[in-house]
């Protein structure tokens, strides 16, 4: 296996760790180091993401690039919007609620930092199909990505917790599955 292949699939089993534990500290209700782990698992994930087309071979594989680079866009509005919580943590935990509401009601702040968070799932499906149109890992591996991408926005954006940490560990399940896998395509 190349440096590239090894480094993104130790990055994207970083970065579901760092998710996984993070959302069980929301779950948990312990504040603000839950959105510190999932900034860094964003970051992990960004890396990887970068690093893993590199795993497979270029040509006739777009949706691997496609769905990797969706995804890594994501990352970046991942932890963006992990700033804004705290932002809203610490408003809260000053007292100033009102403040914290007040930005929780600007419709554009939202939109703009909401929004983009869903090219991480959306990337993540594509990449499944490219991987699994591609033949480049077992359909098992592409499956479990799939599964996870879908159940990924059901349990952070509708704050559903059987989603939330069973898709994260459905995710760390996928990225394991992957680890060794990137140069038998």
């Amino acid at each position: 296996m190349s440096r590239p292949s090894t480094l993104a699939t130790v990055l994207l089993l970083a970065g579901s760790l760092m998710l996984l534990s993070g959302d069980i500290l929301q779950v948990l209700g312990i504040g603000f180091l839950w959105t510190v782990l999932l900034s860094l698992s964003f970051l992990c994930f960004g890396a990887g993401l970068l690093l893993l087309p590199m795993a497979f071979a270029w040509t006739g594989r777009p949706l691997i690039i496609a769905g990797a680079s969706s995804a890594f866009v994501g990352c970046f509005a991942g932890a963006g919007m992990q700033v804004l919580f705290r932002v809203w943590e610490v408003l809260e935990g000053a007292n100033l609620a009102a403040a914290a509401d007040l930005l929780r009601a600007h419709t554009l702040l939202r939109l703009s930092t909401l929004v983009p968070g869903i090219f991480f799932p959306l990337g993540l499906l594509l990449l499944a199909i490219g991987l699994m149109r591609a033949r480049a890992v077992p359909l098992a591996t592409s499956l479990t990505l799939a599964v996870g991408a879908v159940l990924f926005p059901i349990g952070h954006a509708a704050g559903f917790v059987p989603a939330l940490i069973g898709g994260d560990v459905v995710l760390l399940a996928a990225f394991f599955r992957l680890l060794g896998q990137e140069r038998r395509a």
